[in-house]
């Protein structure tokens, strides 16, 4: 906590008149909050005469200590949190409203990432701000289509020649794998495919990959500040991947790895004899615990964008 007295020497007990951080916490609080914004924790500023009696350690202050970015931790973060029972029993239950379902879990994660971001020690979301994850989630959306624009348009211009192309890749793989011996070897099916179409196809993977972590830090930042207009901040969303390259590129890996891991449990337990009559129970679990997973991995990188000073 910085501090800068009075300058008034006859004034014993006035108050310090700067920012505070919260000591159970660490989020940024004004002077005249009696209680922190995010956990509750008294928040009383010191007088003069407290602050010159103080140890001059306790004036000074690090930075708080960001959650362990590793994935086992971010499987088994929720049941550590107290009364996770009473925050996380309803979202089983959403799992079969679709597509309700699938906007609340965003707008559900995003404050997710919020709260750890911030520090908040009641990190997981409660029932209470349905609302809200619902405007959130149709937010993100919306900004999800808007950054698959482009997509659409060269999807729009490659029209019929990119189908065609997609047409003769299938028709290949088929004869590969039902009639081998008359089938086009690789390099011979690739040189008549041409260079123009395999750009073709590798353009849209490109532009994924490049505005995968544009769009990941765009949503860390919103929930950070709640303004959407840093979607659109290419300038300072380029200098936070700057920062957390390394971070931003396990993300990708972890998020393709958790889909594709749920995706194989699911087909392991729909190809079992019981696998049709308990499926609904196993996607009621998997599909809030895949939402969880990754919302913790993101507010791993909302800690790192959000460095805060605690009280030493």
């Amino acid at each position: 906590m910085s501090s800068q007295l009075s300058t008034n020497p006859d004034d014993s007990s006035a108050v310090i008149p700067v920012e505070m951080f919260c000591a159970r916490c660490g989020t940024k609080n004004q002077v005249s909050n009696a209680f922190c914004l995010a956990c509750g924790n008294s928040m009383r500023a010191l007088t003069r005469s407290e602050a010159t009696l103080m140890p001059r350690s306790n004036l000074q202050t690090r930075m708080a200590e960001p959650h362990q970015f590793n994935y086992l931790e971010a499987i088994v973060f929720p049941f550590k949190q107290r009364n996770w029972i009473g925050k996380l029993w309803w979202l089983p239950l959403v799992t079969f409203i679709p597509p309700f379902s699938f906007i609340l879990m965003r707008g559900w994660r995003l404050d997710l990432v919020r709260r750890i971001g911030r520090r908040n020690p009641d990190s997981l979301p409660g029932l209470s701000d349905i609302a809200r994850f619902f405007a959130e989630g149709i937010l993100l959306y919306v900004m999800t289509a808007l950054y698959l624009i482009p997509l659409g348009i060269f999807t729009v211009i490659a029209g019929a020649s990119w189908i065609q192309t997609i047409l003769e890749i299938g028709w290949w793989i088929l004869q590969i794998i039902f009639d081998r011996n008359n089938a086009i070897p690789v390099g011979a099916f690739i040189t008549q495919l041409g260079l123009g179409a395999i750009l073709q196809l590798a353009s849209p993977f490109v532009y994924l990959v490049l505005t995968y972590p544009f769009y990941r830090m765009s949503m860390v930042r919103y929930a950070l500040g709640k303004n959407a207009l840093v979607f659109f901040d290419i300038v300072g969303n380029a200098r936070e991947i700057w920062k957390h390259p390394i971070m931003l590129t396990s993300l990708w890996f972890l998020e393709v790895l958790t889909a594709t891991l749920f995706g194989l449990i699911n087909g392991i337990v729909i190809s079992t004899l019981v696998g049709v009559a308990i499926m609904p129970f196993v996607l009621a679990l998997l599909f809030p615990m895949q939402y969880s997973i990754t919302g913790y991995l993101f507010g791993s990188l909302a800690e790192r964008v959000n460095p805060m000073p605690v009280n030493v």
